[in-house]
């Protein structure tokens, strides 16, 4: 038996349910568990898409991949990061309808590509 006794907590046989504040944390953790495991797979079907190439991933932040490619690659990169999040995405979330969507900029530096330079 729990001896932590939240005001809104009810007994459930040995156990207490808690509502409220620890079901969001909950929540959270297991959507955020999944979309770490979504990105994980699509920065892997990213590098091995790039191999054989010069291309190379150089910083993998949260939900974003910044890639290294010549520009003269840059093109094929970005459709390679698109059909690799689709391809991922049509498996790791098959049949929930979720559209999964990258915003794509290419640019001489990490301004310039994401939008931020001024």
């Amino acid at each position: 038996m729990s001896r932590i006794r939240p005001g809104n907590a009810e007994p459930l046989g040995e156990h207490v349910v808690v509502s409220g504040g620890l079901g969001r944390f909950v929540r959270n953790a297991v959507v955020q568990g999944a979309a770490a495991e979504l990105f994980k797979a699509w920065a892997a079907t990213v590098r091995y898409g790039l191999l054989g190439t010069p291309g190379q991933i150089v910083l993998c932040l949260h939900d974003e991949l910044l890639v290294h490619v010549p520009v003269v690659q840059a093109a094929d990169c970005a459709q390679l990061l698109e059909s690799s999040l689709q391809s991922v995405s049509a498996w790791w979330g098959a049949g929930s309808g979720v559209r999964f969507v990258a915003d794509i900029g290419i640019g001489a530096s990490w301004p310039a590509a994401s939008g931020t330079a001024e």
